[in-house]
């Protein structure tokens, strides 16, 4: 082999080394940058499923206080509605008693009523469904009032009207208490729910 050869051999040698050595060189920083990439697209992708994650944990809470609102709203208007039906129950036997009270004291509410309007003079109408109460009886407990049959039929079912003038008042067990019942079921009702 010339000289010559042996120069060509040897550069082309070293050309080849260094391209090896290039190659491995540029092959490890290919390494390099895949592992960056992927730990960083790994980073991203942790990033992303920590967010997803507390999201989702986040909107289950959500979901699960409203469901629990919502169960606790449904018991309590359940509850207010059973309340509401027990006090109505209540407020209407205790209605239905006094008005089928015995006929002494139901005489006894008129008379005293009839005492306490102030009125010297006056007609009167009976309820078209009254059955306690008549002119005799009414002219009775009227004491010293003077009362006189109106010539107008009833417009209503239970008690009297005393017709003095432009005044009318009627009375009636049924309406006094109709009256005040809305009194008389907030005082059920905070006698028997005070506590709640």
């Amino acid at each position: 082999m010339t000289l010559e050869n042996q120069t060509v051999d040897n550069v082309s040698k070293k050309i080849i080394d260094d391209a090896c050595a290039d190659k491995e060189k540029i092959i490890d920083d290919a390494r390099i940058k895949e592992r960056e990439i992927l730990e960083t697209a790994e980073g991203k992708k942790k990033k992303i499923i920590e967010n997803a994650q507390a999201q989702a944990k986040d909107a289950y809470r959500k979901v699960k206080e409203l469901e629990i609102a919502n169960a606790v709203m449904k018991f309590n208007h359940e509850n207010l509605l059973d309340k509401i039906k027990f006090i109505d129950e209540i407020s209407n036997k205790a209605l239905n008693r006094l008005i089928s009270s015995d006929s002494k004291t139901y005489l006894k509410f008129i008379e005293n009523s009839i005492k306490n309007l102030n009125v010297y003079s006056a007609d009167y109408q009976i309820g078209s469904k009254e059955k306690l109460i008549t002119g005799e009886i009414l002219k009775k407990i009227s004491g010293d009032i003077i009362l006189a049959l109106s010539d107008k039929p009833a417009d209503f079912e239970k008690g009297i009207k005393i017709i003095d003038g432009k005044k009318q008042y009627i009375i009636s067990v049924e309406e006094v208490l109709k009256e005040k019942m809305e009194d008389i079921i907030m005082e059920i009702s905070d006698f028997l729910f005070e506590k709640e």
